[in-house]
């Protein structure tokens, strides 16, 4: 999956520039949300391949130079930086600035900054003022989900999860990038509250988390394969893994009882965008099973993730739930990203099958 990545998703644009994109043969477009679980294969893998971190760098300097963010990062962008399809979504303005974090983390510094241009503080500074969070609830809003399909109300669960863990980690290096750690301590305490409030439904398993809400009464129930940030949150420390919040929506996640679960022989988490079980969707079940300790579970995920892929280690988009056979997206590097990146030691904390490292 690391040769995947850099010998064709992460595109040279011009020197000291790349995009990476979703595939390089269906959609050679990129996303900040695909793109982040790329970048963070490379950094995890930095010291296995010393190549990784630049391309990480110069894929920062495409996405925050390059890249027309007038209106903020939209739904999909050609290599040449200009908007393809023009739809907001509130995690995708997220993504960017948590690579940036794990760039700084990983390199112990920032990455060089084209000159002339905004320095880092200040271009993240902007970022986060633009995001459309509701003054009373502490949520950000979007018009679409992560599978881009329209949102029924405008509060995802996942984005609040990604939100909430991007100011946590923003606050560790407010300093260097001029931000005020208070105000981003209070902004990460408000949505914690709202997701446990905001979110709360009853649920098959007990009182669960809904997949979106519009803060005020209205929810929906549903788990998608796109929303990973939900089933990462016990390991990004939103939440312990014997949450009874969380474990309920997990427990509801991957159960015939949510509409995006796919029935079948190879029957697994999908997504209501394209029929089927989804690898991402797997990858869930082995994160979430191995944190509620759930063993067995766990290592049969991890089994059918392994006979699913391509001798090469590519894994679809999605695949037939009674055969097992790929059905969409033979070349999509989110899932094998996001897999390989948990194996090496991303933001893991014991893992069946993964390392700790």
């Amino acid at each position: 999956m690391l040769g995947y990545v850099l010998g064709c998703t992460a595109l040279a644009v011009v020197p000291g520039e790349r995009c990476v994109v979703t595939d390089h043969r269906l959609l050679q477009l990129s996303w900040t949300r695909d793109a982040y679980y790329q970048a963070r294969l490379l950094l995890a893998a930095r010291h296995l391949e010393p190549g990784a971190l630049p391309v990480v760098a110069e894929h920062l300097r495409w996405l925050w130079v390059r890249c027309d963010r007038t209106d903020g990062w939209m739904r999909s962008h050609l290599p040449n930086g200009a908007v393809k399809d023009r739809a907001f979504q509130a995690d995708q303005q997220l993504y960017p600035v948590l690579e940036l974090l794990d760039y700084r983390e990983a390199a112990g510094a920032w990455p060089e900054h084209p000159p002339g241009r905004a320095g880092w503080g200040e271009a993240v500074a902007e970022t986060w003022r633009a995001l459309p969070i509701d003054p009373e609830l502490g949520l950000v809003a979007g018009e679409e989900n992560p599978a881009d399909d329209p949102a029924s109300l405008p509060y995802l669960l996942s984005t609040q999860v990604l939100l909430w863990y991007t100011a946590t980690r923003l606050r560790a290096h407010a300093d260097e990038l001029g931000l005020a750690p208070p105000a981003l301590a209070a902004a990460a305490a408000a949505v914690r509250a709202a997701i446990r409030d905001r979110f709360a439904c009853p649920g098959p398993f007990g009182g669960q988390w809904a997949y979106e809400t519009d803060g005020r009464g209205r929810s929906r129930r549903y788990h998608d394969a796109n929303d990973l940030p939900t089933a990462l949150a016990p390991l990004w420390g939103l939440c312990p893994p014997d949450d009874r919040q969380w474990s309920a929506t997990m427990r509801f996640a991957l159960d015939p009882a949510n509409p995006g679960w796919s029935p079948g022989r190879w029957g697994g988490l999908g997504s209501a965008h394209t029929p089927g079980t989804w690898p991402l969707g797997d990858i869930q079940e082995w994160v979430a099973a191995s944190l509620l300790a759930d063993t067995g579970r766990a290592e049969r995920a991890l089994d059918r993730l392994l006979a699913v892929a391509a001798p090469d280690g590519l894994l679809p988009e999605t695949y037939d739930s009674g055969t097992g056979r790929w059905l969409a997206r033979p070349w999509f590097a989110w899932p094998g990203a996001t897999l390989a990146a948990l194996a090496l030691g991303a933001w893991t904390t014991g893992l069946g099958g993964a390392s700790s490292g």
